[in-house]
């Protein structure tokens, strides 16, 4: 309450009518893009009983000594009982990489102006509050909270989501908003830079291996491994240039003790849900991509029931 009250009292700034183009816009764009990678490129995922998975895992125990459960690992439960499980929505997570490499495209735009590094010096050097209402700046936030308002809606449809990916997310999509507001976050942007911008590579991957991991074992595997010890270079980047913008904030007297305990607050939120990220990366880099066919299995589940 505390913390809203502060925000409150700022002085508040109109979203424009541009920042409020490019929400909607994107926002329709994630849902078309959704819509064509599931049904022209055929990548809609594969839903099928637990106990289906569950032998099948089982039956990879028996004959090839592979303990990971793979299959379990690689879909989610899509009801309160987790009688059926879905395949991890492909579409997604191709659409979030798009969404980085935007992100990315945005983040080094004002380096083609005649003072590149203009925006950048007012923004996390000389702290200017102004510079929050940048238009590339503006754009940027539009662009994540309307991906992360998208993502958590079609999640909730399909998964049961864990309660700190659903924190992870609204704070994400919070900082956005009130960046859009013209709200002065800093904070925001380093984490949104280096934690959505960046990590393209991690959602590639990972949208990839749902599908050809079976065609592509070994460089699956290799490439896992690669973007696992990546997002951990980044979530320590990350919190490196946090604590510096801290410290600047702190010794410039731009920053109150309330600001930057919230600070603190969402950064180990955000953290916690990127390190279980990190985990589960570094997990599923020991799999073996060959056994995992859902196309495959399915037919199985079809060919046994008739």
């Amino acid at each position: 309450m505390l913390i809203l009250k502060k925000l409150l009292s700022q002085k508040k700034h109109n979203m424009s009518q541009s920042s409020l183009l490019i929400f909607f816009c994107t926002f329709f764009i994630w849902w078309l893009l959704h819509i064509v990678i599931e049904r022209y490129f055929n990548l809609s995922p594969i839903i099928l009983p637990k106990k289906v998975i569950q032998q099948k895992d089982n039956e990879l125990k028996l004959r090839f000594n592979n303990t990971s459960n793979i299959y379990m690992r690689t879909s989610k439960s899509i009801d309160e009982d987790g009688e059926y499980r879905i395949q991890q929505k492909a579409s997604l997570h191709y659409i979030k990489c798009i969404v980085s490499l935007v992100l990315v495209a945005i983040a080094i735009s004002p380096f083609f102006n005649e003072l590149p590094f203009e925006s950048y010096k007012r923004l996390f050097i000389e702290l200017d509050a102004s510079a929050i209402q940048l238009p590339f700046v503006q754009a940027a936030a539009a662009i994540m909270l309307s991906w992360y308002l998208f993502e958590t809606v079609m999640l909730s449809q399909y998964y049961k989501i864990q309660w700190s990916v659903i924190l992870h997310h609204w704070l994400t999509s919070m900082a956005a908003l009130l960046i859009l507001l013209g709200y002065f976050t800093p904070a925001a942007l380093v984490y949104g830079f280096f934690m959505v911008a960046m990590v393209f590579p991690v959602s590639f991957i990972v949208a990839f291996r749902t599908h050809f991991g079976v065609r592509f074992p070994n460089a699956v595997q290799k490439t896992h491994k690669a973007v696992s010890n990546y997002y951990v270079f980044l979530l320590i980047l990350c919190l490196f240039f946090e604590g510096l913008l801290l410290w600047n904030g702190i010794q410039k007297g731009v920053h109150d003790a309330l600001y930057i305990g919230a600070i603190i607050l969402s950064c180990i939120a955000w953290c916690y849900d990127d390190l279980k990220l990190s985990k589960s990366l570094k997990e599923a880099s020991t799999r073996n991509y060959k056994d995992l066919d859902f196309a495959e299995l399915k037919q199985e589940h079809i060919n046994s029931t008739f």
